[in-house]
């Protein structure tokens, strides 16, 4: 989506955690995020992922010319780092004889830094006698030196760069002086080193999008959430009563019993008697001038409803929501009685205020 008034949501995610010991040269993964640059598929035709990948990472075919291609239906490959899926590993690309393997135009970088990882799993069944060394660069850089693995043995060379746009990213695999085996590869992975510790968190806002019916307790877990004004029904879960929030609620259907169909922004409140003489010993007068002070004088609006408006605010050292009934309700008392009726464990009367005679407006304080 590219308009501005369109939004776009993801209705799923599917996690596929990663073993302990994949990509970790270095990572520091908690500061850090890998974005994956490309896959490849080395000797393969087809595109491999889930589920033949189990993490579900891409790997494309990438033709190479100049090269040959071979497999293997043998299935047990051994020392191998990142848990590649097997199908990628069973096919490969080999040089000429008597020439490097080169790899052009595989991956075109931005600038940043890179984790790249290249596999090198021997499929080839011929008994190579003496000792056999490639070796390995990305570009200028020489990134290894290892030994040409025995037959279905991997070897997985892996490194950090930083790039240029004008940089290299050629790889290049050379058999070392007196070296018997053509260079091979199976696979290569690239993937961009994203540092994440000053990553701007998106506030979300879902005022009318057309959602309805009841509010799942788990919408709480949405701490960047900044608006949800939609036509959603039942109790408010604790977690969303917090400061910036701008929550509008209007039941429908079967509004619960005892409950009026009409708009609500903050869930309910303990403490409440019937006797107003009775919620006094409960509860702490403030004056005006507290509640102004304490909101900052309204500046910070987090909900409003039918008959009320709410502001964030700190009294006493405490993070306070305060309700102010409107002047022009002709309900407030009944409307008052039927919004405190309505508890919830994790949320309390803080205090309350009330000017122009018992029950024409009210400041309730709930602990957020």
């Amino acid at each position: 989506m590219t308009q501005e008034s369109y939004y776009v949501f993801i209705s799923t995610i599917e996690l596929r955690p990663l073993q302990s010991t994949m990509y970790n040269t270095s990572n520091d993964f908690n500061y850090n995020a890998l974005k994956r640059s490309y896959g490849i598929n080395f000797g393969g035709p087809d595109w491999i992922n889930f589920p033949q990948d189990q993490y579900d990472r891409m790997w494309k075919p990438f033709p190479v010319p100049l090269t040959t291609s071979i497999s293997t239906n043998e299935s047990s490959f051994r020392s191998v780092k990142n848990q590649p899926p097997v199908s990628v590993l069973k096919t490969a690309i080999t040089s000429r004889v008597g020439e490097e393997l080169l790899i052009s135009e595989w991956f075109n970088a931005v600038p940043g830094i890179y984790y790249f990882a290249l596999y090198l799993c021997n499929i080839n069944k011929t008994s190579v006698s003496g000792n056999n060394t490639f070796q390995v660069f990305i570009g200028n850089v020489q990134i290894a030196e290892t030994e040409v693995p025995e037959y279905m043995y991997c070897s997985s060379p892996e490194t950090r760069l930083e790039l240029s746009t004008t940089d290299s990213t050629d790889i290049r695999i050379r058999s070392k002086a007196g070296s018997e085996m053509r260079p091979f590869i199976n696979a290569a992975e690239a993937y961009q080193i994203v540092n994440i510790t000053n990553m701007t968190r998106r506030r979300w806002n879902l005022t009318s999008m057309g959602l309805t019916g009841n509010i799942p307790p788990s919408i709480a877990n949405l701490t960047a959430l900044q608006q949800l004004n939609n036509k959603l029904d039942g109790d408010v879960p604790p977690g969303l009563i917090k400061p910036g929030l701008n929550l509008e609620v209007h039941p429908q259907n079967k509004p619960p019993q005892g409950r009026k169909d009409k708009g609500w922004v903050i869930g309910p409140a303990i403490g409440y008697k019937d006797d107003p003489n009775e919620f006094e010993k409960v509860v702490v007068e403030y004056s005006e001038e507290d509640i102004k002070a304490a909101t900052n004088n309204y500046s910070t609006l987090i909900g409003k409803g039918g008959f009320e408006s709410v502001f964030y605010g700190q009294l006493s050292g405490n993070n306070v929501a305060v309700k102010i009934l409107s002047t022009d309700s002709s309900q407030g008392k009944q409307e008052f009685r039927i919004e405190a009726s309505y508890s919830s464990p994790s949320i309390r009367i803080y205090g309350m205020w009330n000017i122009g005679g018992p029950f024409t407006r009210y400041y309730l304080f709930h602990v957020v």
